[in-house]
C-alpha cells in the first residue's frame, strides 16, 4: 500500500510539473529584425522604407514589452501577463494616442496581443483594433507575426517574419 500511495503521489507530481510546462509562456525577448522579402501584406511605407525596422522585446514574469522603432519613430509598449488591460501610448498617422492593449496565452505556446485606440479624424471617432498572434521558429531564431488591423478603412493582414540579432 505505501508503495501505490508513492507512486500515486510522483505520478501526480509528474502531471502537475507537465501541466505547468505546457502553460510557460516561451521567451520572446530578444532584439528582432524584420525580413521584408519573408514578409507579406506590408504597408508601402514600410517596403519602401530603407530604415530596418527593429523590436527590443523583454520579457519578466508579469510583462511581456515591445519596443519598436521605424523611420526615428519609437514607441513601447507593456502586456501583462495575467492577461489584465492596460493603456498604452501608440504612435499613428494623426499622432499619438491612447490604446488598450491585452496579451492573450495559447496553449500552443503561441500568444496573441491585442490593441484598440479611439481617434478623432476630420471631427469623428474611428476605432482601430489589432491583433497580432506571435510564435517562435527554428529553435527561437525566428520570430513570425501574423497581423491583423481593423479600421473604418476596412481590415489589413500582414505575415511578419524577424530574425533575431541578439
Amino acid at each position: 500500500m505505501k508503495k501505490f500511495l508513492t507512486a500515486c503521489g510522483l505520478l501526480c507530481l509528474m502531471v502537475a510539473v507537465g501541466l505547468a510546462a505546457a502553460a510557460a509562456l516561451p521567451n520572446y525577448a530578444g532584439t528582432w529584425t524584420l525580413d521584408k522579402d519573408k514578409s507579406t501584406g506590408l504597408p508601402p511605407q514600410i517596403t519602401a522604407g530603407t530604415d530596418p525596422i527593429e523590436w527590443v522585446v523583454t520579457q519578466n514574469d508579469k510583462t511581456l514589452t515591445v519596443k519598436s522603432s521605424f523611420m526615428g519613430n519609437s514607441q513601447e509598449v507593456a502586456y501583462n501577463l495575467d492577461g489584465s488591460k492596460s493603456k498604452a501610448q501608440m504612435m499613428g498617422r494623426s499622432g499619438p494616442s491612447e490604446a488598450t492593449v491585452y496579451l492573450e496565452k495559447k496553449d500552443d505556446g503561441k500568444v496573441v496581443l491585442h490593441s484598440e485606440r479611439t481617434l478623432n479624424f476630420q471631427g469623428s471617432d474611428v476605432t482601430i483594433k489589432s491583433t497580432q498572434i506571435w510564435e517562435l521558429a527554428d529553435g527561437g531564431k525566428t520570430l513570425k507575426v501574423q497581423n491583423t488591423t481593423e479600421s473604418p478603412r476596412g481590415t489589413m493582414e500582414a505575415s511578419m517574419v524577424f530574425n533575431k540579432k541578439s
